[in-house]
């Protein structure tokens, strides 16, 4: 019978420990019952559940008599005969015959469950006598093990049947239940608690005793997790022998989708959407298109645009697709197609794509014309010609005065040539014609535009200003060779019409100055020369002309005036009749433009060094340096003639070689040479750069020289000066040792001196050889280096310390004397005025003055102010 599997350790361990006591009491019954039988009772070892099992009963009968064997589940314990027990009995009901003396029985027995069973043993003469002997026994049955794991097979997709493999082993015959379900949550205690779908039958998969593997499909409808459960169970309700879970994650499966579109989309023509790409599984297309540069939705149904595709989606089989769609814009601007692969129209897509299309404006072009020079009264054709590419609207204003035309049709407040709503163009080439006569003089424009109506942008358009003249109004012309020689004469013709009898003149100036408002302003403009003085011309034609030249190179103006003439003279600074302006030019002779030598680019050491091809005799070339392109603005660094005090020129055949003396640093410079011109002015040659850069490094001259002043005295300081000469922009390091430590390092970029003196101070303090190594590397990569040094003698030192000690102790001897000397001076001074008139010769005598180291006319101290001690032994006014 299958027992509950909730009885707790503890319990079973206090169940099977009251078990053992109730046997021990059952045998100390049975020996008082009959002393000489004896029975005992052992098993197999590791009773399984539903594993057969052997009981084995032994002991010795003192008679023949019969066996009775009981088995019953739970630690009860045994009734006092065996009649009394509510058991599964071994034995045949009336006992196994058991002979007198020793015996041993076996009997099998299959536990249905596992837990405590408790065994009972009898020798009886029946089953409801006293029993001569008494055995019980706890028998301790444990649940079958059993294993289970899962896998899954690789990749597992949305809508793609995965495969669990289910192994593992069992003791025992037993069912597999295996669930799985669209969730991350854990797995029921039993199979029967799982809500889920069941991949084993309901009532589960037989599994023999022993390994067992088994493969189950289970096809997952969304993406994300799916938790598989594996039991190993007798049934779906009992706690299971093993169990096993996992959690698959399941993925989207996968697409891509890529869109293309036609070249050259246009407003009102059909753009062609080429949608392609590839898909895991059966899905829809769905594809968007609207007027606006903004982003797509996330999900097909978000989409507020024209949809391309079925409204349910394009059916798109897995694998590989392409498909074509057309949309045509009303407009000209952007196009956002949007594309997506999906399951439906709400889902969260597999693939999605945009292509942002410019759709530009139609093409089209206009072109006015008129008839003939416009004439005052004289009837006009306006030709309008072009091309459009939609069928389009043309519209035509014309206008009188300066004004312009404005950006629409709408916009202009002039006379319309064309209906107000305009003259409708096919699709193709333009060709019209308008009629117009001007009733004045004066300027005039007309504006056409080619636009879908007069309010849009025009798609073409065009203006056309012109000037209406009198045909009966003076004229005048003036025309000159564009170009002509240095040395040529410039031929000048005016030209034109007159009503009235007229007056004509003409001046020529430099191109950059204007013609003056009238003949009389004009002849007072400085640098203006008169080539057509006042001429009489008759009514009708005018034809004329004047000579210029030759003059210098240059661009020339030419200014002429006409003066009606009434037989009344004429006012020359009156506004003229007509006027009339041309320009020429007198170009260069080349055989005067300097010619330069040295090539652009050039290299210049330190200084500007350049060469020029000279010109005639008495000719005096002038040299022009910029800090940049003169034509962008550069900036005059110097300048100056081949005789400035600041050139060294050197002449070879026809070439002179110059060399600006002053630094003007290392850079890049523009020149230019000046020569004067026969006519006045001057000829300048081409531009060219020269870098100047410093002088290499030379090993020759490259050298570090000492020259040291020693101190006169052992606390004074004397000074080394260390010359070291290199070359411009050289890098020089300089480092000083002392007794092999570094005393002192030096480190510096020369300037163009080349040349740089380092002063040093030294001292008694620290004698001994200086030894110094110079390192010079220039900007080309030469390096050289020089060694030297300077000694502070401590010979020297040691000699003036004791020349100074001697003088110090000689002062101080002289110091001493010269004391003693006042002492004894005072002392006689007391005596001389403190004594008696008779005994003042004794005293007199007594005081006698010794001078200084046995010489009487010498004194231990200066006998003047400022007298010197000669030989230093602290005696003065030796003799």
């Amino acid at each position: 019978m299958p027992t509950s599997r909730s009885t707790s350790p503890r319990r079973r361990r206090w169940s099977i420990a009251a078990s053992l006591l109730g046997a021990i009491a059952l045998l100390l019954v049975s020996a008082s019952t009959a002393a000489g039988a004896t029975t005992s009772i052992s098993f197999d070892a590791d009773p399984t559940e539903e594993i057969a099992t052997t009981i084995t009963v032994s002991g010795t009968a003192d008679v023949a008599t019969q066996l009775f064997v009981y088995i019953k589940s739970g630690i009860g314990s045994c009734a006092s005969t065996p009649a009394g027990n509510a058991a599964t009995v071994l034995t045949p009901s009336y006992g196994d015959t058991i002979a007198a003396g020793s015996f041993s029985r076996d009997y099998s027995y299959t536990p249905q469950n596992s837990g405590a069973y408790r065994v009972c043993a009898y020798l009886s003469a029946s089953s409801i006598t006293a029993p001569q002997a008494t055995a019980a026994s706890l028998l301790s049955v444990r649940a079958p093990i059993a294993s289970v794991d899962l896998s899954e097979s690789g990749d597992p997709t949305e809508e793609t049947p995965v495969t669990y493999t289910v192994s593992g082993a069992t003791e025992v015959d037993r069912q597999l239940f295996v669930y799985a379900s669209m969730s991350a949550g854990s797995c029921a205690s039993t199979p029967a608690g799982n809500a889920a779908t069941v991949l084993t039958p309901s009532y589960g998969d037989t599994i023999t005793a022993g390994s067992f593997t088994r493969d189950y499909s289970y096809t997952p409808q969304n993406s994300g997790s799916v938790r598989v459960c594996a039991y190993v169970s007798e049934n779906s309700i009992d706690t299971p022998e093993a169990t096993a879970t996992r959690l698959t994650l399941v993925r989207e499966p996968t697409a891509s989708v890529v869109i293309e579109a036609s070249a050259d989309a246009a407003e009102e023509a059909p753009i062609t959407y080429t949608v392609s790409g590839t898909t895991e599984l059966e899905r829809s297309l769905f594809v968007y298109a609207s007027m606006s540069a903004g982003s797509c939705a996330s999900t097909p149904a978000g989409n507020a645009a024209t949809v391309l595709t079925p409204s349910y989606g394009d059916m798109i089989a897995a694998g590989s697709f392409r498909r074509t769609y057309s949309y045509t814009p009303q407009n000209s601007g952007s196009v956002r197609v949007c594309a997506y692969i999906s399951e439906n129209s709400i889902d969260t897509p597999h693939a999605t794509a945009a292509q942002l299309t410019a759709v530009r404006e139609p093409t089209a072009s206009l072109n006015l014309a008129l008839s003939a020079p416009p004439a005052k009264g004289q009837p006009l054709t306006v030709f309008a010609n072009g091309a459009t590419e939609r069928e389009r609207q043309l519209f035509l204003y014309v206008a009188s005065g300066s004004a312009t035309c404005a950006a629409t049709a709408a916009g202009n407040a002039a006379s319309a040539l064309t209906p107000s709503y305009g003259d409708t163009i096919a699709a193709g080439q333009v060709s019209r014609t308008y009629s117009l006569t001007p009733a004045r003089e004066g300027a005039y424009v007309v504006c056409g535009y080619l636009s879908e109506n007069s309010v849009d942008a025009p798609n073409g358009a065009a203006s056309l200003p012109f000037t209406v003249v009198d045909p009966n109004a003076p004229k005048l012309s003036a025309s000159a060779p564009a170009v002509v020689g240095a040395n040529d004469t410039v031929p000048l013709s005016f030209s034109g019409t007159m009503p009235t009898r007229a007056q004509l003149t003409a001046f020529v100036g430099p191109e950059r100055v204007a013609c003056a408002a009238s003949s009389a302003r004009q002849t007072a403009t400085s640098g203006v020369r008169t080539v057509r003085p006042p001429q009489a011309l008759p009514a009708g034609p005018v034809a004329s002309g004047a000579t210029f030249g030759p003059a210098q190179p240059g661009r020339y103006r030419v200014c002429a005036y006409i003066y009606g003439d009434d037989g009344d003279g004429v006012d020359l600074a009156a506004r003229p009749a007509a006027s009339a302006t041309t320009v020429f030019e007198i170009a260069r002779d080349p055989a005067l433009v300097p010619q330069l030598v040295t090539e652009d680019g050039a290299e210049s050491r330190d200084r500007v060094s350049i060469s020029w091809r000279r010109g005639l005799r008495g000719e005096t070339d002038a040299i022009t340096l910029y800090d940049g392109p003169p034509s962008a603005g550069g900036e005059v660094v110097w300048s100056g003639d081949v005789e400035s005090d600041e050139v060294r020129v050197s002449k070879r055949g026809d070439t002179i070689a110059a060399r600006i003396t002053r630094d003007l640093g290392y850079r890049r410079l523009w020149w230019a040479i000046d020569r004067p011109g026969p006519y006045g002015g001057s000829y300048r040659s081409d531009v060219r750069t020269v870098r100047v850069v410093p002088r290499p490094l030379s090993p020759a001259t490259a050298r570090a020289t000492v020259a040291t002043s020693l101190p006169r005295t052992s606390r004074a300081r004397g000074r080394v000066r260390l010359t070291i000469v290199s070359s411009p922009r050289a890098q020089v390091r300089l480092v000083v040792r002392r007794g092999g430590r570094i005393v002192k390092r030096v480190s510096y970029v020369e300037r163009a001196g080349a040349q740089r003196t380092l002063s040093f101070s030294t001292s008694c303090a620290a004698t001994g050889r200086h030894a110094f190594v110079v390192a010079i590397a220039d900007p080309y990569g030469t390096t050289v280096s020089r060694r030297g040094s300077w000694t502070v003698s401590g010979a020297r030192c040691a000699r003036l310390r004791t020349a100074e000690r001697k003088r110090a102790e000689a002062r101080r001897r002289a110091e001493e004397r010269k004391r003693e000397a006042d002492k004894r001076r005072r002392e006689r001074e007391q005596s001389s005025s403190g004594g008696s008139g008779g005994s003042g010769g004794s005293g007199g005598s007594g005081g006698t003055e010794i001078g200084c180291d046995g010489d009487p006319q010498a004194r231990p101290y200066p006998v003047y102010p400022g007298q010197r001690d000669g030989d230093g032994d602290g005696c003065y006014n030796e003799s």
